[in-house]
């Protein structure tokens, strides 16, 4: 699934698929709104439902996506040789989406 950013360099022909870091940081601020929403108009359960979704999507972020060699949060490829997953080695803009989010906190 495309996140609409189709001049930045993530095309590789080995690639079987790819998670990208910015999908998730869109899917924790939509998740964010609507729980923010759900509060505006007292709704309790979707604001719960929402709150739920968008920590799920944050401990996913740090969970599969941070990389501790260099503390980036990098894209994820699953190579058709070896069906392994592997940080993309590509640095840009993609990689500060989760701090643009608020999906890190300040004293980290």
């Amino acid at each position: 699934m495309g996140s609409g950013l189709d001049d930045y360099p993530r095309q590789d022909n080995r690639q079987l698929s790819k998670q990208h870091v910015d999908l998730i940081s869109w899917l924790y601020f939509f998740a964010e709104s609507l729980e923010k929403i759900s509060g505006y108009l007292g709704q309790q359960k979707g604001q719960k439902y929402y709150r739920q979704l968008k920590n799920f999507y944050n401990e996913t972020l740090h969970e599969h996506y941070l990389d501790h060699t260099d503390n980036l949060f990098k894209d994820i490829s699953v190579s058709k040789d070896h069906n392994i997953n592997e940080f993309v080695t590509h640095v840009g803009y993609i990689n500060i989406f989760p701090f643009m989010m608020g999906m890190v906190a300040e004293n980290t």
